[in-house]
């Protein structure tokens, strides 16, 4: 979404020009709104304005990371890898728990793993000898600036 600049060759899938865009504050690449896992996510084109979701800014182009929710029923280690289209993006161990709980462990993502991407694939794959945890949740998140 943003405003066209015909002088340029900027002509936006949904042009803001006739409601004000200029005048708004709107960058000729402003913003882009994508579906994905079941959600709506937002992402800033690096406008100049910036883009604001609920009075909150985004950052255009945050490091994003992946999310995984375990479940610690594990009665010994478990060693793995965590693979996104078959390609390796960090090895685990999780040692063993005798105290059952819920518990989210982030894992940074290489900018190159989704690039020009909408869909990933997400694969565990056990060491050998090892068995892959209780997975209960995967999401990747949009990391704020530090």
């Amino acid at each position: 979404m943003g405003r066209e600049d015909p002088y340029t060759g900027v002509f936006p899938d949904v042009d803001l020009t006739p409601h004000g865009a200029e005048e708004g504050g709107v960058s000729r690449r402003h913003f882009k709104i994508t579906f994905s896992g079941g959600q709506y996510l937002v992402e800033d084109l690096n406008s100049t304005n910036f883009t604001f979701v609920n009075n909150q800014r985004l950052a255009p182009g945050a490091p994003l990371a992946l999310v995984v929710t375990y479940h610690s029923d594990q009665r010994r280690p478990r060693s793995f890898e965590i693979l996104i289209d078959g390609r390796k993006i960090a090895d685990e161990r999780l040692e063993a728990s005798s105290r059952a709980r819920f518990f989210d462990v982030e894992y940074p993502i290489p900018p190159d793993r989704l690039a020009g991407r909408t869909t990933i694939t997400v694969r565990f794959q056990a060491a050998e000898g090892s068995e892959v945890p209780s997975v209960f949740g995967v999401r990747v998140i949009r990391k704020s600036p530090s």
